[in-house]
């Protein structure tokens, strides 16, 4: 299989070019797509040629705002179904980089996506959603679920965990 660009659609003013490319093959009954293993990126390109980079990992599905300088997406999480994504929206009057942090926390905004938090919001990172010692970006760090206490299920909660283990000698 390889990447196809698909979505194609230009700026509002004409100067950028985005594109989605997924991963698949075209046969002569039409487009076999590879879903599991990321379905490719929304690469964006000025007009005259130059510039050429990925604004966003693992997107697909685009459209333009017609009031902003936005662009709507889908960003697929590795751990959903196929046809599942989650709607998210690049401003590009933010400087334009390949794995974009809207809010500014140091947590990319497809990671806060793919662990249910808000790429807007500076301050969710901080936040101990399951109230088990942790921090919501501890968790995401850590390997542990933020949304359970206790995820590996043995009776101590993450944050009990993860402090004795950092206690020891």
């Amino acid at each position: 299989m390889e990447k196809i660009p698909a979505y194609i659609s230009w700026t509002s003013n004409g100067t950028i070019l985005t594109y989605s490319e997924i991963k698949g093959t075209v046969n002569d009954w039409g487009l076999s797509m590879e879903w599991e293993n990321g379905i490719g990126n929304i690469t964006a390109i000025n007009y005259d040629g130059s510039n050429k980079r990925i604004i966003l990992s693992g997107g697909y599905g685009l459209v333009w705002s017609p009031s902003k300088s936005s662009l709507a997406a889908y960003i697929k999480a590795p751990y959903s179904g196929a046809t599942e994504g989650y709607p998210y929206l690049i401003d590009f009057a933010l400087p334009i980089t390949p794995n974009p942090d809207s809010d500014g926390d140091g947590l990319s905004d497809s990671s806060e996506i793919q662990n249910l938090l808000n790429p807007l919001d500076l301050t969710d990172v901080h936040k101990d959603y399951d109230e088990d010692g942790l921090t919501n970006l501890e968790e995401i760090n850590y390997g542990t679920y933020l949304g359970n206490p206790d995820s590996d299920g043995e009776g101590l909660s993450d944050g009990v965990e993860v402090k004795s283990l950092q206690d020891r000698p």
